[in-house]
Order: C-alpha cells, then structure tokens, then sequence
C-alpha cells in the first residue's frame, strides 16, 4: 500500500478508505494508509501529503512527512458542481483555496498556457490539477459529466488533452446511469500522458458506447479474482479493437488523434455521432448499414458545425 495516496476533502470518505486499506495489513509501517483529509487544490508535487507515525531511535513514535512523487496512475471521480455554485474570491466567508480564481491560478501555473474559463464546472479543474502528478506514459481515469464534451467551456480541456495526452477512449453507458442519485451524464475518460506529437497523432481514440448494463457485459464474477479478470477482458477487448465494430453489448468507434481536430472535427462530434448511432442500432436489429451511418454522420456534422458557430457568435459579442 505504500505506492497508493487517496485524498478527499470530505471526512467519511476519507476515513473509510483508511479503514479498508488498514484492514488488510498495517503491521508494516511502509503499508499506513496514505489518506489525506484535505482539499485536492492544496496538494502539490514537493508538499508534504500526509504524516504518518514511526517508531524513531529508542523506539519513540514521531510523525513524517509523506510527499507525493510522480505517480504511473490517477484515477479519481470528482464532484459535479455546477460554476454558480462554486465560491468566488469576493463572495463573504469564501475560502481562498476553493475559489474559482484559486483553480484557475493554480491550473495556469501548472500548465502554462491552458486558461479554463470562469463558466467550467468544477470537476474541469480536478483535470489538470491531477495530471501534474503523473509520469511521462502514465495513465489517467476519470468518471465526469460529459458535458465538458460540447459545453463552450469544454473546448479548452478538449485542447489541452490533445496536446498532452494519447486519447485512449472514451466510454459511455446508454442504458444504465452509473450514479443513480446523480442528475448528469456520466462518462469514462481515460487518458495516457504523452509529450510526443508523433505517438498522440498516431494514437486510435476509441468511442465506446455500452448499450447493456455494464454489470451484464462483464458477467458472473463470484469473487475479486474473477472480477480483476473481467474487468482485463474489456479492457483488453477495447484496446484491441482496430477498426468500427458494433454488436448487441456495444458500439466501438476509432478515429486518429491526429484528425481530431481537422477539418472541424472533433471530441464532441464523435461522441455526438455515437449517441445518433446508437438510436439507430434501437431501431435495426444487429448492424446499422453504411447508407444510414452515413447520412447520420453527414447530419451530425452540419449540427455541429452550425453550433460551432452560434458559439463563435457569442464569443465575438461577449
């Protein structure tokens, strides 16, 4: 456990991580849980962490330092807080370090650059602010609303994820919400940390679209075991994947990185013309011809393209 550092600013879940991770074994002192109890916006790479006991010379127990290095993965699920409910550095009794104007600073030192804008939802902050912890190939999951995926706000993370990362997929569940008290679309973004322009161009994005239960794909798993190999044979199947594919389980769609951006495509156009085609597959049993995937496509482009603009309207006048 000594290669695992969990942080939330909220109590309970705080301390039930500690208690899971203790349960297992602690009576090594490098396995402590390394679980902070703190705002994320306020760790930092070359700040302490944490502290936690050891037994010094003579056997009197002192208190350490834990600092974060650079880790091979971030996973995380940040909170859904819409940019009217998050404090701005004016507003009475705001705590400095979760203002808006905080995130942005801290973002913009980190990454020079990427400016996100004051209308971003807050777990758009949680990106880069995560991303500076990990490791040339090191690999980053988030589950987020995807509404960064054609909000105004979005286009600026969309840009910045090209710029540094391979776009490894982006998977998104149409018939299940994977948090049921949740009022948002939710999608998996997985990401790989990547400062080399040739191997992000080359990279395949993959757009997946779960049409069953996900608990259904993966099948009957009796224990942890079972479930670790489930959970490999997706992934494995996804990554896998080198061209088009859709069955009853699942719609897969790939397209270079390096196109992403040509010709005014882009992340929301895929993921929009996933969601079309998936109404497509509810209305033609097995796979939906090239004709109608092309007029699909073909219509979801003019959408995006008309919308592209009415954006850039905005922009010009605001």
């Amino acid at each position: 456990m000594s290669g695992l550092y969990g942080c939330d600013i909220n109590p309970f879940p705080a301390h039930l991580a500690t208690l899971n991770l203790a349960a297992r074994n602690i009576s090594n002192e490098e396995n402590y849980p390394r679980v902070a109890r703190r705002n994320f916006f306020t760790v930092g790479p070359g700040k302490p962490f944490c502290q936690l006991p050891r037994h010094a010379i003579g056997g009197k127990l002192e208190r350490h330092d834990i600092m974060v290095p650079e880790l091979d993965a971030v996973v995380g699920n940040p909170p859904y807080v819409r940019y009217q409910d998050i404090p701005k550095t004016a507003d009475k009794g705001a705590i400095r370090d979760q203002t808006r104007e905080y995130m942005q600073g801290l973002v913009s030192r980190a990454w020079p650059g990427l400016t996100l804008s004051g209308q971003s939802d807050l777990h758009v902050f949680f990106w880069p602010a995560a991303a500076r912890f990990l490791k040339e190939d090191g690999w980053f999951g988030f589950l987020v609303s995807s509404s960064w995926l054609d909000a105004r706000y979005g286009f600026a993370l969309q840009e910045w994820i090209l710029r540094h990362f391979c776009l490894v997929a982006l998977i998104e569940s149409v018939d299940e919400p994977w948090f049921e008290d949740a009022r948002v679309k939710t999608v998996a973004v997985i990401l790989q940390r990547c400062e080399d322009k040739a191997q992000r161009d080359a990279n395949l994005t993959r757009f997946v679209r779960l049409k069953r239960p996900l608990k259904e794909i993966l099948g009957p798993r009796a224990d942890e075991l079972q479930k670790q190999e489930a959970a490999e044979r997706l992934r494995n199947m996804i990554l896998n994947t080198k061209s088009d594919k859709s069955t009853g389980n699942w719609r897969i769609m790939l397209k270079a990185q390096s196109e992403l951006w040509s010709e005014g495509l882009s992340v929301a156009r895929m993921f929009a013309k996933q969601k079309a085609l998936a109404a497509i597959d509810q209305d033609i049993d097995g796979e939906a011809d090239d004709d109608a995937e092309e007029k699909e496509d073909e219509r979801v482009f003019r959408l995006y393209q008309l919308r592209r603009r009415q954006v850039g309207a905005v922009s010009t006048c605001s």
